[in-house]
Formats: structure tokens, sequence, C-alpha cells
């Protein structure tokens, strides 16, 4: 991995996504080029199936969401690649939706601190080595308002960790449910969360919309904190109280009985160590998160991943955000012996 990039760009959804496709063109063709080869390889035989799927889902993005319906088509075009191949590339749930036993690749970490009337949140982005990358991106609208976020090239943002000029700040967890379906894809509930101006828009954003998969979306704006599990037809919603943490499992009672069986372990190990050690201090603290985050400890059942054989997940980068201040600290490398590096929403 090399340097982080940061992407600044302005405009309509069409224009931000024009932008993004004209400056990461390089990647995001080659992104495209590795997704369609693994679409190829899993739908074997069945072609007229995942055409079918795409446009089931694009029809009904389309009317929930047409501005990243555009957005998207903006990126296409900057990239010089058809439109349908990045919409695939957004719909990641076409590579699980027809296997609804196993569990895809596990991705993420997110812990939270309570600190009087504000959060400190950290947040390890992981994925499946050279699958994808990161960027810094801040775009703002010529209405007003804008927002910043970890992004994936030819992705739409929000699928990790953002937040808007309204204060609401988020954090993305993967989760594996057993409801699969054809329906809007998990990257467009993200995205649209990421523009919400407050946190009764965000939850309904959530809830409310034909799901084709499932996360888990922490929510953050000062002292409010909510998290919200959703399988493709089910939400559960919890306002944790003290240090919480999240990897890739499902915790609400009521949502248990979605799991999706098979790589059980790596989540489960991942959030045991974790909760272990915030017993283990009871004054666990903001100085604490990046020490937990950065930790190798049984790896390759680890918070801190690096490619090694019996594990193909890397952590990609830890984003921290104190939820008083509109900006982002983002590490690249271990963030137990990196400190990275702040942006700001308002440059």
């Amino acid at each position: 991995m090399g340097s982080l990039i940061e992407f600044e760009v302005s405009g309509f959804n069409y224009d931000i996504g024009l932008a993004i496709g004209r400056a990461f063109r390089r990647e995001i063709r080659h992104y495209v080029r590795h997704n369609n080869a693994q679409l190829a390889t899993h739908w074997t035989g069945r072609i007229g199936t995942v055409q079918e799927a795409l446009d089931e889902s694009l029809a009904r993005s389309a009317r929930a969401f047409p501005r990243y319906v555009e957005e998207l088509d903006g990126v296409a075009q900057g990239a010089g690649v058809p439109f349908r191949d990045i919409y695939a590339l957004n719909y990641i749930e076409l590579l699980e939706i027809d296997a609804p036993y196993t569990r895809g690749s596990d991705n993420c970490s997110t812990v939270a601190v309570p600190c009087n009337s504000h959060y400190v949140v950290g947040h390890n982005e992981d994925w499946t080595s050279g699958q994808n990358d990161v960027y810094v991106l801040r775009a703002r609208y010529p209405t007003g308002g804008g927002f910043l976020a970890l992004a994936y090239f030819g992705y739409l943002p929000g699928m990790s960790v953002g937040l808007n000029s309204h204060g609401i700040f988020h954090a993305i967890n993967y989760l594996s449910p057993r409801d699969r379906r054809v329906g809007i894809p998990r990257t467009f509930i993200t995205r649209a969360i990421l523009d919400a101006p407050d946190f009764k828009t965000a939850i309904h954003i959530a809830r409310a919309h034909y799901r084709s998969f499932g996360q888990s979306i922490n929510l953050f704006r000062y002292g409010q904190f909510v998290n919200i599990e959703t399988s493709a037809k089910r939400v559960a919603f919890s306002r944790p109280r003290g240090v919480f943490l999240h990897t890739n499992h499902y915790l609400h009672p009521d949502l248990i009985d979605m799991e999706s069986p098979g790589h059980m372990q790596w989540t489960l190990t991942r959030y045991g160590m974790g909760r272990d050690y915030i017993a283990r201090h009871p004054r666990f603290g903001a100085r604490d998160i990046r020490r937990l985050l950065g930790s190798r400890d049984g790896a390759p059942f680890c918070f801190f991943c690096i490619p090694e054989p019996r594990n193909e997940h890397a952590t990609l980068a830890t984003a921290i955000f104190d939820t008083r201040r509109l900006a982002l600290r983002v590490i690249r490398g271990n963030p137990a012996r990196s400190r990275g590096r702040t942006y700001r929403l308002r440059g």
C-alpha cells in the first residue's frame, strides 16, 4: 500500500462522480476488470440470471436513490467504463446473494468511547488484500454542505467511515445475513446516510428501503450514538452505554438468528479478544483505541491485519474521530505506532 490519496471535488452528484471517474480512471478500470472476472467465475453458466438481478436491483435503486444512480453514471463516464459494470461493482452482494448459508470475508472493527458530552471512535477498515484500496474524499455541494469520507475507488462513498456538514458521523461493519435477496445494494444505503441532515433521517434510510443485504451502521452526532443492525428484511436498534465494540457478527438479540454460519471464528475471536482487553482496562479511553485497533495478538484472528498465508485480509487504514470536530484522523499502517494525518471537512 502506498501513501493515502486526498481528493477534493465540488458539484452536484453527477459532477462529483464524473470528477472521481476522471481522476481515478486507471484504478477504477483495474478494479472493474477484477470484479467482472469474479462475477464471470461466480455466475458461470448463469449470465442471464445475473443480468436479471442487475436489472431488478438497478430499477429499485433508481426509484429510491436517483441522485446516486446519476453519481455512478458520472463515475462510469469519467472512467470510460460501461455504467452496468460500475453498478455491478457497487452491487457487492452479487457475489453472495445466491449463497445464503456461507459468509463472505469479515471486514472492519469499530470501537466507540463515551467522553462526557461526546464520543471518540476508532475504526479499522479491512478488505481482502489487492481487491481495492481507499482514499480520502472531500466533497461540497453548490447548494451548501458536503461530506468527508474514507472512500473506495469506483464505489459510492459512505461504505466505510464518513461525516457530513450536519455533524453526522458513521462507521460501517460488514454483516452476513441469511435472508439475502435481489434489492438495493448496501452501498446506496450508506451513501444516502452520508448526506443525512439528522439522526431521524439517517435511521429512516437504514430501515425503510428494500435492501439486498445487511450491515451494522454506527451513527454518531455529538453525544448521541445509535447502532443499527440490518438484514435484508429486518432491523434492530440499540443505544449502547459504555465502551462499545463491533466486529462482523450480529449483537442484537433480535437478529442473532439471522447470522450465516461459516467463518465465524474470525469475528468471534476478534470480538472476544477486544472485550477482554476492554475489561482489563477499566479506564479504557481514547488513547486505548489505537492500541486495541493496532493489536496483532492472536494473529491471524487479530485487529490489525496484514496479508499472510492463513489470512487474506489487510487493514487498509484506521480512522479516528471525535464527534465534537468535523474531521477524521486517518492512519496508514499500524495505529499503535503511527499517528496519521488529520483531514478536515472545511479544508
